[in-house]
């Protein structure tokens, strides 16, 4: 009678630590064998928004990567790791470094068999771009009282652009503001007056005065104003340093600390502010550098 105990009580033994095993296989299957690590595009440009990705890490893994020096928050996504990343509008053609570091929950292995922490490293080519230039006019000097207010405003969008929630707020891909996109003025043109060269860090696209302006992705209304030269402007904080900038507009319809979704409307398209015409100016930031801004339509699926 013991002797059968002892033979049951080995055999729950084996199907409990081959029940284990199982789950172990199964989660490698679902996460893949070993960490997998690549950026999109496959190679980047000044300006450029850049996806880190990572597969295998396994569902409870806690994941942080960097980008030529810089921190990038990575978040999970489905069955992988995600984070973006900006490359400067003034970056220098070359090699730069991006990795993430993967440190598994205590107690379990991480994908591939491996109990510790995980460095992955990888160099990523930056080329160089030829911006267009075009001659501007220098703006006439503003008056004291109009200078004090613009010098308010930059103020209160420096902020903003280092201002976010530390978790993502959009769960679904990004989309176009407008039903048509028909630019008008390109992203990183170089605007040459005789006293500056200015960077455009957006871009402008047609659309008629009152026509609906949709948000990209669901987020939280961090900043709107009436601006000397943005005009009527909103800016959405779309979580981790993620942001997108709606510009010119001739009505907001959301507030400050507003939560808005996907597609809903922020306001109306105008020619507000410093504008010759109705027309849309659009952003799209991470960490306060300014990116491509129809880049995250894709690299967002």
């Amino acid at each position: 009678m013991k002797i059968y105990s002892l033979r049951r009580i080995i055999l729950w033994l084996a199907v409990i630590l081959f029940l284990i095993s199982l789950a172990g296989l199964v989660e490698r299957f679902a996460f893949g064998y070993g960490p997998e690590f690549h950026l999109k595009p496959k190679f980047a440009h000044p300006g450029d928004l850049v996806l880190l990705e990572l597969k295998g890490a396994g569902k409870d893994a806690e994941v942080s990567g960097s980008f030529d020096g810089k921190v990038v928050k990575m978040f999970r996504r489905g069955n992988r790791y995600i984070g973006f990343a900006a490359v400067p509008l003034a970056q220098r053609e070359g090699a730069v470094g991006a990795a993430v570091n993967i440190n598994p929950p205590a107690g379990k292995y991480a994908a591939g068999g491996n109990n510790g922490p995980q460095i992955i490293e990888i160099k990523y080519e930056i080329k160089p771009k030829k911006w267009p230039v075009v001659k501007v006019p220098e703006y006439p000097p503003l008056s004291p009282e109009k200078f004090a207010k613009y010098a308010a405003e930059k103020s209160a969008i420096k902020t903003a652009l280092v201002t976010y929630t530390d978790k993502p707020l959009w769960d679904k891909p990004f989309i176009s503001p407008l039903p048509e996109l028909f630019e008008t003025s390109p992203f990183g043109e170089n605007r040459v007056s005789p006293v500056k060269t200015r960077w455009h860090r957006g871009t402008d696209f047609r659309a008629a005065e009152g026509q609906e302006i949709r948000a990209m992705a669901s987020g939280r209304v961090i900043l709107i104003g009436d601006y000397v030269f943005e005009g009527k402007n909103v800016i959405l904080d779309h979580g981790l340093g993620l942001q997108t900038l709606y510009m010119h507009l001739s009505k907001i319809s959301v507030k400050e600390g507003q939560m808005v979704g996907r597609g809903e409307v922020i306001g109306y398209a105008g020619k507000t502010g410093d504008s010759t015409g109705p027309h849309l100016h659009l952003e799209t930031r991470v960490d306060g550098e300014a990116v491509e801004p129809l880049q995250i339509l894709e690299l967002s699926k």
